[in-house]
């Protein structure tokens, strides 16, 4: 509280209202295979009901900024409001995703939001980089796709 969001902070994301209990967007490795999981196909991602005070490492997430280029930059700097940024689950190092996929529920149907690294196709060539004054270092790697953006909305 009172303090800003940064970029390469460790966070967890909390969903109170819950009749007295907390609940935390969780992860886990892929194991037990539930409905979400069996449609989409890959790691589930999804709400934990807690009565502790301390939730466990499968709710921790750590905020990326949108650019690859820009993450050792910005790490410890405050995030931009409204700017685009990745979710990467801290204990299996992979994205948030929403896919848009449908998931029968008990409260009708819902879109899909699991663990997934989604990455451009598009080859990166350190030749192209140099051209428009990227670097290049042995770190290059694709960005996330739009599935993996997300992004704080104030109302």
């Amino acid at each position: 509280m009172g303090t800003p969001l940064l970029y390469g902070q460790k966070v967890c994301l909390e969903f109170s209202g819950l009749g007295g209990m907390r609940g935390y967007l969780a992860s886990e490795r892929p194991g037990c295979q539930q409905l979400a999981s069996t449609i989409i196909n890959k790691q589930e991602a999804f709400m934990r009901a807690t009565t502790t005070e301390a939730p466990s490492y499968n709710c921790a997430w750590e905020i990326l900024p949108q650019h690859v280029d820009d993450r050792i930059v910005a790490a410890g700097t405050p995030m931009v409001a409204g700017a685009p940024f990745v979710l990467v689950h801290c204990f299996t190092n992979k994205r948030l995703a929403s896919v848009n996929v449908t998931i029968p529920t008990d409260f009708g149907l819902e879109l899909g939001v699991c663990c997934h690294t989604y990455a451009s196709a598009a080859k990166i060539n350190k030749l192209m980089r140099e051209t428009i004054g990227r670097p290049t270092n042995n770190l290059i790697s694709r960005e996330e796709a739009d599935e993996n953006m997300f992004g704080f909305v104030y109302s």
